[in-house]
């Protein structure tokens, strides 16, 4: 989400694995899509937390949730004087889903307690929840805060939506597609006005952590007016801060 940095108590994106010829991801790998969101601490400079919903494709078709929260911190006298981050909370479950599905996961605050929703079928359900630290700001960052209004020149993406396995799924035959990324005002779900590519080493969430490392050989194909990406093997990789729409 490159949109400017704005406070809200939810978000959410729609994924779907359809395409994908389960027999090419390797039996040692993995094929997810989910989202990722910044949360601020209320006293502490340098302090933050980071959360997460992922769905994980398997080579027997299995598929798993999974939710994680982190507190993390960085190079400053704050935190000891040296970065480092914490697993706050983690919970996981195997899903009766197929590879045709299309899915959505949204995590929203409920009073101090941050909940993980899955949806399929126009069906929701609460598949996780976590009393936040009494320190944290009851609330997410999302979009982006930087040195200018152009990521390129720098700051943090705070939401991030996209996909990831183990290592590179290095052929045709997979397929995640991402539409309609949104953040929760004023009770209401709104897909993000504009989003741009990043490879893994630039998603930064917290000054020096990241979410992943660089992903060669993958393309993007885009529908700005749906707000729809499909990622996808090429050798035409994707280049970070590309605009998406």
């Amino acid at each position: 989400m490159s949109d400017p940095s704005v406070g809200t108590k939810g978000v959410s994106a729609n994924f779907s694995f359809e395409g994908t010829n389960i027999s090419g991801i390797q039996k040692d790998n993995f094929l997810a899509a989910g989202i990722g969101i910044h949360s601020p601490n209320c006293c502490v400079d340098g302090i933050d937390y980071g959360y997460r919903a992922d769905i994980y494709l398997y080579h027997n078709a299995s598929e798993v949730f999974a939710a994680s929260a982190w507190e993390v911190c960085d190079v400053i006298i704050a935190c000891g004087g040296h970065p480092w981050k914490n697993l706050i909370f983690f919970s996981s479950e195997q899903l009766s889903a197929t590879v045709a599905d299309n899915f959505q996961l949204s995590m929203k605050w409920m009073n101090h307690t941050v909940s993980w929703f899955y949806a399929v079928a126009n069906e929701s359900r609460l598949v996780a929840s976590f009393q936040a630290p009494l320190q944290e700001n009851p609330g997410f960052n999302a979009g982006w805060l930087g040195i200018s209004s152009t990521p390129s020149s720098g700051g943090f993406p705070f939401f991030q939506f996209g996909m990831m396995s183990s290592f590179p799924i290095d052929h045709a035959g997979w397929r995640v597609t991402i539409s309609c990324p949104s953040i929760l005002v004023n009770s209401t779900w709104i897909c993000v006005n504009h989003a741009e590519l990043l490879q893994g080493d630039q998603s930064l969430w917290k000054a020096i952590w990241r979410w992943g490392e660089p992903y060669s050989d993958v393309g993007a194909t885009i529908d700005q007016e749906a707000k729809n990406i499909t990622f996808k093997y090429s050798q035409a990789t994707v280049q970070s801060f590309e605009t998406a729409w």
